[in-house]
């Protein structure tokens, strides 16, 4: 049993050395998946396994794809397509890129964008990689929080734009 694992029950074994009380962790021996759909329900979310890489929920109005194999000890919470702008919009790109930059520096979760030329459009996409097992204590609270610092992107992101706004403006209370 790992240093960080959630204790529910207790198992009493008999020894020579007399009793021996036993932690057992019910989420002990799930993998990567079962983690995953066993946190996201503890949490009161309704999913769909699209194929056997992706998971798909809707979190707080928002569509989230998470990325979780059993191959590996770790998820990826991604949010797609939150934010866009034409092409053509020179000043609104260069602050996005600005924007995304200086947020990247100092935010866990990465603010990346895709540039599509046939529809003419800058769009923006969060993720999000975690480390993930059952070692984790309070696994489901743990998956809420990181989707909570994943939502809140857009308004750091946001915010950030604002403030590059006013500063390229003058405004010294920026």
């Amino acid at each position: 049993m790992g240093l960080f694992s959630k204790t529910t029950k207790k198992d009493t074994k008999s020894t020579q050395f007399g009793s021996e009380e036993k932690q057992l962790n019910p989420i002990e021996g799930m993998t990567t998946r079962q983690l995953l759909k066993y946190a996201l329900e503890k949490i009161g979310c309704t999913y769909e396994e699209e194929d056997d890489q992706y998971v798909t929920t809707t979190y707080q109005g928002e569509f989230l794809r998470i990325y979780a194999t059993d191959e590996r000890s770790g998820i990826t919470i991604y949010d797609l397509a939150w934010y866009g702008a034409p092409l053509y919009d020179i000043n609104n790109i260069s602050l996005m890129r600005r924007a995304i930059n200086d947020y990247n520096v100092n935010a866990i979760p990465t603010i990346v964008y895709t540039m599509d030329k046939e529809q003419d459009q800058m769009t923006l996409h969060t993720k999000m990689d975690l480390i993930w097992g059952p070692w984790i204590p309070d696994i489901a609270q743990c998956l809420k929080t990181f989707m909570d610092f994943v939502l809140g992107s857009h308004m750091r992101f946001f915010r950030r734009m604002e403030e590059i706004r006013r500063e390229e403006a003058g405004d010294t209370n920026a």
